[in-house]
């Protein structure tokens, strides 16, 4: 019931916030990286249930009949969420822009994001090669993006 009455301040608040069906953890987030974006189990029916509930509102994946698949690299860079990131990494050049600065501009309004769809996102950029995982004096870093 409270949850009824709060989703409509929510959703002035996030506009931009996709609608999930469950509840997003780590526990789904860590299946779908390792299953599903790095290609290694994609078609099991877990890894396309859970692609289907997070991955999709996110608009990473698209559908293929029954299955979905990851969306197509010209898709997904147009997406605002992966346009936000890009433009950080754009605007800081060569210099590493921290995940931590990446966590606070996607959890603000419009977005509301959680740290776990904010990697599924990171996630779908670095399998297109848009960013990537580096590390350098001790902290791992993406494109450009420290973690």
């Amino acid at each position: 019931m409270l949850s009824q009455m709060l989703e409509p301040l929510f959703e002035e608040c996030y506009p931009n916030h996709p609608y999930f069906a469950e509840t997003i953890g780590m526990t789904e987030v860590s299946t779908l990286i390792n299953d599903f974006f790095s290609g290694a189990r994609q078609s099991l029916a877990e890894v396309q249930q859970l692609a289907k509930t997070f991955a999709l509102p996110l608009g990473l994946v698209a559908n293929h009949g029954n299955t979905v698949a990851l969306e197509t690299e010209e898709k997904l860079v147009k997406l605002p969420l992966a346009e936000e990131i890009l433009s950080l990494v754009k605007t800081n050049g060569e210099t590493p822009v921290s995940l931590k600065t990446i966590y606070e501009q996607l959890k603000q309004s419009p977005n509301g994001l959680v740290r776990e769809a904010q990697h599924l996102i990171l996630t779908a950029l670095v399998a297109h090669r848009q960013i990537e995982f580096v590390t350098s004096k001790g902290a791992e870093s993406i494109g450009g993006l420290w973690i």
